[in-house]
């Protein structure tokens, strides 16, 4: 729950709960997550078709609406896994102008297992909005980097400087025996807690469930994939939830459009009660209203399906199908199935249809190696090889997954030489040949230089009027 900033002072006023009566409260995000989640898993509904409706009613459902309604969740599913895989890309390395400082970084990132873990940090940040990078430092001497969903992490930051973290708090369930219990640890500037069922418990023997941090700050760095600015972000597809939030509309009365589809409603005209004998119609679950009227044996007999309040399913696909594109148009994710079904995309054509997705994933980039870069630097600090956390100078350079545009490159590069900003031999690069001295560009601007040389003198060695032009 968020805490207010009288509840730190220990007055009240109505401004302060005006203020928290504003903020989203813990249980209100932890369902947004579990909401979030399930769109990411395509698990939308699942439980109450299964409920509601069995047998051929569930095949059904599954068949028509349900299944037109759970293509459109998968929309989600892509753009997240797309940005999980393009945020960070693969090969990620850390490099730093101190070898020591750099070997420590590697080996704190092996011992976390972090590269491996990097889709996972990517993941729940696309689908929830966050993510927590942990410093698990309270037990050990090499410290570890850990990730945590923010479905069971939580933090409490100054209202003065919402940068500054007051506690970190850690809380998940889990079963032992027949019981469920609830763990739980605090992580304040200069303390841990640790609690069971909210009760003061030391979960390792022969330590306190209190003791001293002596780092001097709360070892966790908030990640918010898409920040906004508030205390928690946003997901990949926030944009598009009002459109899920109309649908889901919709799909709350899935349940009932197949109830009345697979126990419908007949209005037998002209007909007896108990002159329908075929089958079970008579004695199942089936609804059959008599229309009865006055009239001789020419009257025709007929049996009708009642038409159900919402309407035919038919149109009810055609909404589902018309949201699910209008997601498509604005997810920037979605644009690289088009570049993909085109037959020959130019460059130029490639880099505009992508040029959204670039710009988001470029703000994702940077909030991402923000974190990493801060989560690194208290591990330093943890271990001694740094003052503070603004002493530990490194990169994280990263692949790409995003096409280029390699016509758009040279021309940026023959600009850049024209101008002078670069030299020859970063031009070569550019052109992508390696640094090596021999073929790299060196190698090649000394053999041109050279060549170019032997060509003068040859020039030179002509008489004056005997000069080939």
């Amino acid at each position: 729950m968020v805490t207010a900033l009288s509840d730190l002072t220990g007055t009240r006023n109505p401004l302060d709960l005006a203020t928290v009566a504003l903020q989203e409260t813990r249980s209100e995000r932890l369902i947004r997550y579990e909401l979030n989640w399930a769109y990411y898993r395509n698990q939308m509904y699942d439980a109450d078709i299964i409920d509601a409706v069995s047998g051929k009613a569930a095949r059904r459902a599954t068949e028509q609406l349900y299944a037109k309604i759970k293509a459109m969740y998968n929309v989600c599913t892509f753009c997240v896994n797309i940005d999980a895989a393009a945020v960070l890309a693969p090969p990620v390395v850390v490099t730093s102008e101190s070898p020591a400082l750099e070997a420590a970084i590697v080996d704190v990132w092996k011992w976390s297992k972090l590269q491996s873990h990097l889709q996972r940090l990517l993941l729940w940040g696309a689908t929830y909005g966050d993510c927590y990078l942990r410093l698990a430092a309270e037990n050990t001497a090499q410290p570890r980097i850990v990730i945590h969903p923010p479905s069971e992490f939580d933090i409490l930051v100054d209202p003065h400087n919402p940068e500054t973290i007051l506690r970190g708090e850690l809380s998940y369930n889990f079963d032992q025996g027949e019981r469920r219990h609830t763990y739980t640890m605090y992580v304040y500037p200069d303390r841990y807690e640790t609690y069971l069922d909210d009760e003061p418990y030391s979960f390792i023997a022969g330590q306190p469930w209190q003791w001293p941090n002596t780092l001097g700050f709360v070892p966790v760095v908030p990640l918010r994939l898409i920040d906004f600015g508030e205390v928690y972000g946003a997901s990949t597809f926030q944009e598009v939830l009002p459109q899920l939030d109309a649908v889901n509309e919709l799909t709350s009365q899935v349940a009932e459009i197949v109830r009345m589809h697979a126990d419908p409603i007949l209005i037998a005209r002209n007909i007896k009660a108990g002159d329908i004998t075929k089958g079970e119609t008579t004695k199942g679950e089936t609804k059959i209203l008599y229309l009865n009227r006055q009239g001789g044996a020419d009257v025709e007999a007929s049996l009708e399906f009642l038409e159900w309040a919402g309407g035919n399913l038919q149109y009810a696909t055609q909404f589902v199908q018309d949201v699910k594109h209008d997601i498509e148009e604005v997810l920037p994710e979605w644009h690289i199935k088009r570049v993909r079904e085109q037959s020959a995309p130019s460059g130029y054509s490639v880099s505009l249809q992508l040029s959204e997705m670039q710009m988001k994933i470029g703000s994702m980039r940077r909030n991402a190696l923000e974190a990493l870069h801060m989560i690194d630097a208290m591990a330093m600090v943890a271990m001694g090889k740094a003052k503070d956390l603004y002493d530990v100078p490194h990169d994280i350079a990263l692949g790409t997954i995003m096409p280029r545009d390699r016509q758009l490159e040279q021309a940026l590069a023959a600009a850049d030489l024209a101008a002078n900003a670069i030299d020859r031999a970063e031009y070569l690069r550019r052109q992508g040949y390696d640094s090596g001295e021999i073929e790299g560009p060196k190698g090649l601007l000394a053999k041109a230089d050279a060549e170019r040389e032997a060509q003068m003198l040859v020039g030179a060695a002509w008489p004056a009027d005997n000069v080939p032009v």
